[in-house]
């Protein structure tokens, strides 16, 4: 996918082994993407998601919406035994 106005950089992975290349060949072609575009794809999916452990920092900074002591186990029994 190209972006006008946009540099782009090409990227090439050496040692894809033959089983790899073949399941990559075969995703392409199910989603009707040429194998360049899927990859790019997956890398601008992969690119736009924070890693696990950024998230749980970030989630550890935010305070807590319950109060201390809450038995929040007993808060989602009530809740499902309610529906």
């Amino acid at each position: 996918m190209r972006y006008p106005g946009f540099m782009t950089t090409n990227i090439h992975i050496r040692g894809v082994s033959d089983e790899l290349a073949d399941r990559i060949r075969s995703q392409a072609k199910q989603r009707k993407l040429s194998i360049s575009n899927y990859l790019l794809s997956l890398a601008e999916q992969d690119a736009a998601t924070i890693p696990l452990d950024e998230w749980l920092d970030l989630v550890g900074t935010r305070p807590s919406m319950v109060a201390p002591g809450t038995d929040i186990a007993a808060l989602v029994r009530e809740d499902r035994s309610s529906h």
